[in-house]
């Protein structure tokens, strides 16, 4: 029997080589050439191989406690580096495991702003438009969001204008004050409408339930019928739109499913910009009420209906034939021209269609 080796450890590889298993690597080197050698490589070997696994380090131990071939001085030394290891191992576990846990929280707290944002901005959805409701969905929590949205949801007060504000006059307020939400609401609803057209209405799919009139194709027509003349009447706070003028404005915007998604995208932004005039045109008028207390001097307030009328009849006539001319060559004919005193032309090319239309000869939307 060879005399019993004691092998120190302590300033051999261990310190030099990194990553668990390197002082069992040591081991095997200093026990190179002795008995023990193949015994302590298949235990050693195994618990290597599977110190991943739940129950190696309790099997390696084991078995060292266990095996005579191997002197017991050696047995403890290699005990000592599978404790070492293990630890090793428990301490990268714990590491990894904190760096998971962190990760986690991170992701959940993204998660939960993200759903708080989207909660906030389809609350704001139908009281705004939706670059406005974006913006405000990462500024407001869901708590301002609902009590802004109460607000928005409260009905006018009837009968509380300002007492000074003479009795016509006041009517009329009343008036604008009920219409700009049925404004906001058919600007919300343009939003429904882009989506059931880009997601379910389109092309050939479009055409094929406008022909069932399914319901979706229903409500999308249902919800362009209804969103144009509310936008375009804010314009007119003096009196009712002429019928045959709401007719053809509402002509040249009226949206069907099936219809290209360029021409849908085209309305429905063209609404939009109108849309947005009118309430600003309509908050105007408003404030012009209450700044004399309803004594509007009149010849300012026709001043300010006629412009009006003129901003309403130039945007929609521009909105119009940006949305029947985009795309079309000089030799296309362009339909529902209609000469200042209102009647109706023939289709005529678009090369003399654009000179007559610069000249301020012809229009989409007349006068009378």
């Amino acid at each position: 029997m060879p005399s019993l080796q004691v092998v120190d450890l302590g300033d051999q590889g261990y310190k030099k080589r990194k990553g668990i298993g390197g002082f069992m690597d040591e081991v095997q080197d200093a026990y190179k050439g002795h008995q023990e050698r193949s015994e302590m490589d298949r235990i050693l070997g195994e618990y290597k191989q599977n110190m991943g696994k739940y129950g190696a380090y309790s099997q390696a131990q084991l078995e060292l406690s266990n095996n005579n071939q191997i002197a017991p001085t050696k047995r403890l030394q290699l005990l000592e580096g599978i404790d070492k290891s293990q630890k090793g191992l428990m301490d990268e576990n714990k590491a990894l495991n904190e760096q998971y846990t962190k990760a986690k929280a991170a992701s959940d707290k993204a998660e939960d702003k993200t759903r708080a944002q989207e909660s906030v901005y389809e609350m704001y959805k139908p009281h705004m438009s939706e670059e406005e409701a974006r913006k405000l969905s990462t500024i407001d929590t869901e708590a301002t969001a609902r009590t802004k949205v109460a607000q928005f949801n409260k009905a006018p007060p009837k009968n509380k204008f300002d007492e000074t504000i003479q009795g016509e006059a006041a009517k009329d307020l009343q008036r604008l004050e009920s219409e700009i939400p049925k404004v906001k609401d058919a600007l919300a609803n343009l939003d429904r409408i882009e989506e059931l057209s880009k997601n379910e209405l389109s092309g050939l799919k479009g055409y094929a339930k406008a022909a069932l009139n399914t319901e979706s194709a229903a409500e999308m027509e249902n919800l362009a019928f209804t969103a144009i003349e509310p936008i375009i009447k804010l314009f007119n706070p003096v009196g009712p739109i002429p019928v045959q003028k709401m007719k053809i404005i509402q002509q040249q915007f009226q949206m069907k499913a099936g219809d290209l998604q360029t021409s849908i995208n085209g309305k429905i932004n063209a609404l939009r910009r109108i849309g947005q005039q009118g309430l600003a045109r309509a908050e105007q008028r408003s404030a012009l009420i209450k700044k004399y207390k309803g004594l509007v001097p009149e010849q300012e307030l026709k001043s300010f209906d006629a412009s009006t009328e003129q901003l309403q009849d130039a945007l929609v006539d521009q909105e119009a034939w940006e949305i029947n001319t985009k795309g079309k060559k000089d030799t296309d004919l362009i339909e529902d021209l209609y000469s200042k005193d209102g009647k109706k032309l023939k289709p005529i090319p678009l090369k003399e269609a654009k000179k007559l239309y610069e000249e301020g000869r012809i229009t989409y939307v007349p006068n009378k």
